[in-house]
């Protein structure tokens, strides 16, 4: 067609100093005069291919006019823009006093003026004709800017719109800058505290070549938080610190250098071509893992910790992203790039346009998104696997007019002359198919500010339509909304029962910080109006109270980074009332959640949830040590290679052990154990229950049209001739599907052109869904007799059920939902709300003199586990987000949840092509529920309350995600610890997962531990091997070569001072993480007559390199002594697996493997000084690939290398 795109990437002409011209009427013998851009353009069409003169646009006259510019040529001679009119002849004008040459002082914008009520907003900005800084500027409401500067011109104050300079009132943000000899260049910049006096200041430190160096914030518990840069020769930063808190000083303009091992502490190494090629994070001095970073020009590959995955990208020529690859481990092992054995991986694979724009996306599954362009470049189509094509117009603005999907549904838009959203229609532009308008601007002093937002139903001013309007009725000087209403169609049922009037009014104020000073929620379902105040610590302007008519929060305390330690609910400080407190407390370096406890003044302890992790920020186990009389939760999770979830227990006790997970060994108040396995596109394969009779159900996906979406789940084992319980209409959305996963009951659904469920029907009833003009859920309707319908309120919400008429009113703190009033009963009732790491409450508590307990419990995917204790006071669960008992779904932002499968009903409308588990489009939080969440629908969050950057669809580049996890479990050697758990981490690779001897023996070999390894000797040992280390018993120095670094970095760093105090440093850095390593290694079970588990100091020399990497070793006692051990097993369990130590030469090489094989090792690892890499890797292949050893892996550490072989007969 005559737009398409073609072999054409851009068409444009631009005509100087002809006003009025446009390409047409330019000629070859014009001369340039001013050189003034008059008119640009662009080709918009084509003639037929006749010839080749013809398919000049301008000989068609197929040219759009993108802009015409007049100057002010004629009268000041200056060349400023006077008039600029765009496509659709709307002008936009600036005037300039004086208006001939000289120093400016005034330039007035004026913008299209608006067809819906004839005005131009109009903005000013007044200068310093001597300088040109702008001393104040007026916005279209004659709201003044004010700004001051000093002699250098650089600014150094500024009055907001609230704010009078004039009127003697203190400046909204003050700026300062400090350049002096001997001291280090900063800038400050202090903003106004709600007390319109004092300020809260930062400051920004530079060094000599004016780079960052430091930057120092006030904690809120005094004293600064600093952070610090540091460069090498070459100006690369190759130390930073983070969240160092100094407790005696407060911020200023000195420079205080941070000691070295301080908080948190990324040490970067850097090649020749200056690129990152080692990232070390340590905490206080302490390494908690490395990635690195390899180049091979076409790739850059990065590992990742411990629990991560390794990912590499994959780019052309021109730098472009032709494929990225997530690894199934932590090494990016790849035979394409020189592996001898590769890591499986998932990929993504990218094609663009010649101009760069994605062309096609092929996913982990092979399954393909295709994009096309129009002539001006901008997205035509777009097919998606599971919602099919989309075709977007647009209007010569480039703003879009219409969008059609693969039903045939079009989506029409109009604008105003300001380019803001006025209309929505579905179908056709007319006042039967509106569904959605916008205004703006109709409040006094509140120009180019939206006004109200409407949805209709069944169209506007037709029989039959209905109205729901959003307005804000008043807006503050800094135009945020204070005043909003709420109108619904006076024949709604919620109306017309007395339920909710209506209009209803909502307020918030603010204070001059910018913190909410109240919030005002509307009346409705027998619950009055009420005013919730907030309360502020005068210097950190954190939240410390809450009260409205009652109590809520009375009190909050905080770490000194700023993160909540504390919140004591309650209704009041007077005597006889009760309160509860909720405790955090987090891990240091990583800010991860390590406990999150709740306790009232009846009972103690509720809930007492404490978490632990792995490197990469996997939650491994979460620990709820509060008994109400039912025992402790204790869950457990394991993970396959894509970061998927694959096992969730519950044991007796907090023992996550392979060896544990049994049925036998289940217990807590509610019970599960529940195993998965995913398809190749990371959509759920099996789901088994392990509890009572075991169930695996099959899920089935066999729509060609939807090849991510699923069609039936089934107890056998084939998908074969199971009859669809899933349809999907053209654009991916449910249809039909059973009310859960193996019922018969069946319902459908009826979706909107904008991919909302609107009618849910079930039998002979319906629920319905009404939204906002901007898609958010307004009205649940459940049209059943006894049905309820729910009004969404804000943070009151109001309930219709057969004639009775209730509301539900939150109340937030802190960044959590800290209460709940209620009066369903017909009696307002308090309660306070304890939730995890995801926002999901499992605890409320009354807040009377009574504090009675509820406490519920929900499996990963947020369905509900085991009896509840108590009644729920409302209808939230998963994430804190609405559960419909009727129809069964959890609302989650712009998407229906179903917890029994674990999916949404609807393709994400977010597309993150760099996390691949979320291709599919339908899974839940990458298939790792308890690591991640998505409360929005659209992306992941991995606890810090925004979507995750990508990462290759695993949590790799930034173990510090989520902002909620723990360190590793405690030492070794009690049967309760990961020594024994069996979790196939050995250091030795992954191994295929295939320890088969450490899994035969799993159940011997926790009992040996546990009979003959002992917490206090093992403790002993340590103490003991720690002076023999410092007293030069052994030959590990190499090993310790980090700590030579930072003694030698501090030294360098300090100058002859600072070198005198490394010395000293350098033994506690030294002794400390000695002692650190040495935690790792249980050496209490020996032979008879041997003081250490490993009586050969070699063998112990592996075993404090594995400790170094963070594995948790125990040794097996060797002899014939009174264990009754064979003199031949094997040396030690690693995580769990078993494992034979050796350093040996290339002679022996073969048959010290061959030996732990006989020994019952799984894995060797083997120290070869004097051996080349090549010899030692024919070697090692020798025996478990030619001679087929049942060896899972090996290891070989050598002089200059270190690698693992896997048996790929195992794989």
């Amino acid at each position: 067609g005559k737009d398409k795109r073609g072999d054409v990437l851009s068409d444009t002409a631009v005509v100087y100093d002809v006003a009025g011209s446009t390409v047409t009427g330019w000629t070859p013998g014009q001369k340039p005069i001013l050189g003034l851009p008059t008119w640009s353009g662009r080709a918009k069409a084509y003639p037929a291919a006749n010839g080749t003169a013809d398919r000049n646009p301008a000989v068609s006259g197929g040219w759009q006019t993108v802009a015409t510019t007049e100057y002010d040529t004629a009268s000041a001679k200056l060349g400023r823009p006077l008039k600029v009119t765009d496509a659709k002849e709307r002008t936009t004008t600036t005037a300039y006093y004086p208006a001939a040459a000289g120093p400016l002082a005034t330039v007035v914008v004026t913008k299209p003026k608006l067809a819906s009520n004839n005005q131009a907003h109009q903005s000013s900005t007044y200068h310093d004709p001597s300088r040109g800084t702008v001393n104040y500027s007026l916005d279209a409401n004659l709201k003044r800017t004010e700004h001051t500067y000093d002699a250098l011109g650089r600014i150094t104050a500024t009055w907001m719109p609230n704010r009078s300079k004039s009127g003697g009132d203190s400046p909204s943000a003050k700026y300062a800058y400090g350049l002096e000899r001997n001291k280090a260049p900063w800038t400050s910049v202090a903003t106004l505290k709600a007390d319109g006096t004092s300020y809260k200041t930062v400051y920004a430190l530079l060094d000599s070549m004016l780079r960052p160096v430091q930057a120092q914030a006030p904690s809120p518990n005094g004293g600064r938080i600093l952070t610090d840069t540091r460069y090498d020769s070459r100006g690369l930063a190759d130390e930073t610190y983070t969240d160092v808190y100094d407790k005696d000083n407060a911020p200023s303009s000195t420079y205080a250098k941070v000691p070295y091992g301080s908080g948190s502490q990324t040490l970067t190494d850097h090649d020749g071509a200056g690129r990152s090629t080692k990232s070390t994070f340590m905490v206080n001095g302490v390494k908690k893992w490395e990635t690195t970073t390899t180049y091979t020009g076409d790739s850059t590959a990065t590992t990742a910790p411990a629990g991560g995955n390794a990912s590499r990208t994959i780019t052309d020529v021109l730098g472009r992203v032709k494929e990225t690859r997530t690894y199934a481990g932590t090494q990016p092992d790849d035979t394409q790039y020189g592996a001898t054995l590769g890591t499986p991986y998932t990929r993504a694979a990218h094609t663009q346009t010649r101009d760069g724009k994605p062309e096609t996306i092929t996913g982990i599954d092979d399954t393909k998104w295709f994009y096309t362009y129009d002539l001006f470049g901008r997205q035509r189509t777009a097919t998606d696997p599971d919602k099919g094509k989309s075709t977007t117009s647009y209007t010569e603005l480039d703003q879009i007019d219409s969008i059609t999907d693969s039903e045939n549904k079009h989506l029409l838009y109009e604008y105003d002359e300001l380019g803001r959203k006025t209309k929505q229609w579905q179908t056709s532009r007319t006042d039967a198919n509106l569904q959605a308008e916008w205004t703006f601007d109709t409040i006094t002093g509140a120009k180019g500010l939206p006004v109200a937002s409407t949805r209709y139903e069944e169209g506007k001013g037709q029989s039959g339509s209905k109205a729901y309007t959003k307005q804000v009725t008043a807006y503050d000087a800094l135009s945020r909304a204070t005043t909003g209403t709420m109108a619904l169609p006076p024949t709604d049922a919620l109306v017309t029962s007395g339920a909710v009037t209506a209009t209803s009014t909502t307020e918030v104020a603010y204070r001059l910080d910018g913190t909410v000073k109240s919030l005002k929620s509307a009346a409705g379902g027998g619950l009055a109006a009420e005013t919730v105040t907030a309360y502020y610590n005068a210097d950190s302007g954190l939240i410390t109270g809450l009260s409205g008519a009652s109590g809520y929060l009375l009190g909050a305390s905080y770490t000194s980074l700023g993160q909540v330690a504390q919140l004591q609910l309650g209704t009041s400080t007077a005597a006889g009332t009760k309160r509860v407190f909720q405790t955090n407390t987090y891990e240091a370096g990583t800010g991860r959640l390590l406990t999150a406890a709740t306790d009232d003044q009846t009972r103690g302890s509720v809930q007492d949830l404490n978490y632990t992790y792995d490197q990469a920020g996997n939650v491994t186990a979460i620990t709820d040590q509060a008994d109400i009389g039912n025992g402790t939760d204790n869950q457990c999770f394991t993970y396959d290679g894509n970061n998927r979830l694959t096992e969730a227990w519950t044991p007796k006790t907090a023992n996550c052990a392979t060896t544990g997970r049994t049925t036998a060994n289940l217990g807590g108040p509610a019970p599960y154990w529940t195993s998965y396995t995913y398809t190749k596109a990371g959509q759920r394969q099996t789901e088994k229950r392990n509890t009572g009779t075991p169930v695996t159900r099959t899920y089935c996906y066999n729509d060609p049209d939807h090849p991510h979406g699923l069609t039936a789940t089934t107890t056998s084992s084939t998908c074969t001739g199971v009859a669809a319980q899933y349809t999907y209409d053209k654009t991916g959305n449910t249809t039909t599907r059973v009310e859960n996963a193996g019922s018969s009951t069946t319902q459908s659904l009826q979706w909107n052109a904008e991919g909302k469920p609107v009618k849910l029907t079930e039998g002979t009833t319906a629920t319905d869904y009404v939204y906002d003009a901007d898609g958010k859920l307004l009205i649940r309707r459940d049209n059943a007799t006894s049905g309820e319908t729910v009004l969404y309120l804000g943070d009151t919400e109001i309930h219709l059920k057969s004639g009775k008429k209730w509301a539900n009113r939150y109340y937030t703190a802190a960044g959590s939902t800290i209460a709940i009033r209620s009066n369903e009963t017909g009696t307002e009732k308090l309660s306070f709300l304890a939730a995890d790491h995801h926002s999901t409450s499992s605890a409320a508590i009354n807040a009377d003199t009574t504090q009675t307990l509820t406490k519920r419990y929900t499996t990963p995917f947020g369905s509900a586990r085991g009896n509840a204790t108590g009644t729920w006071p409302d209808d939230k669960s998963f994430l804190g987000k609405t559960t419909d008992k009727t129809t069964g779904l959890t609302h989650i932002g712009a998407r229906e949840y179903d917890p029994t499968i674990g999916q949404f009903l609807s393709v994400d409308p977010l597309l993150e092509t760099t996390k691949h588990q979320t291709l599919n489009g339908y899974s839940y939080a990458a298939n790792s529920p308890v690591t991640y969440s998505d409360p929005t629908g659209t992306c992941l969050d991995p606890g810090n309350g925004h979507c995750q950057p990508g990462s290759g669809g695993g949590n790799n580049h930034d173990p510090s995600f989520p902002k909620n996890t723990s360190s590793s479990t405690s030492g070794a050697g009690t049967g309760n610890n990961s020594s024994g758990s069996g979790n196939n981490s050995s250091g030795a690779g992954s191994g295929g997962g295939q320890y088969h001897k450490t899994k035969t023996n799993s159940s011997q070999d926790q009992a040996d531990r546990n009979a003959y390894t002992d917490a206090q000797r093992a403790a002993d040992m340590r103490k003991q091997r720690l002076q023999n280390i410092f007293a030069g018993m052994y030959e590990f120095g190499e090993y310790l070569d980090e700590i030579d670094d930072i003694n030698e970095k501090f030294c360098r760093g300090s100058g002859r001072d600072g070198c005198k105090f490394a010395g000293i440093s350098y033994e506690i850095l030294m002794e400390n993480a000695v002692e650190g390593y040495l935690a790792n290694i249980d050496e209490s079970w020996t032979s008879e007559s041997d003081d250490f588990g490993f009586d050969r100091p070699k063998e112990f020399n592996i075993a404090f390199k594995l400790a170094m990497e963070g594995h948790k070793v125990v040794a097996r006692g060797s002899g014939t002594g009174k264990h009754g051990v064979n003199p031949k097993s094997f040396d030690a369990w690693v995580d769990g697996v078993r494992s034979e130590f050796k350093e040996t030469g290339k002679r022996n090489m073969k048959n010290h493997m061959r030996k732990a094989d006989e020994q019952g090792a799984d894995v060797v690892y083997l120290r070869t000084p004097g051996v080349s890499e090549e010899a030692a890797r024919r070697e090692v292949w020798t025996v478990i690939v030619r001679n087929r050893s049942s060896l899972t892996s090996v290891r070989v550490i050598g002089d200059g290398y270190d690698f693992v072989m896997d048996n790929p007969a195992l794989k």
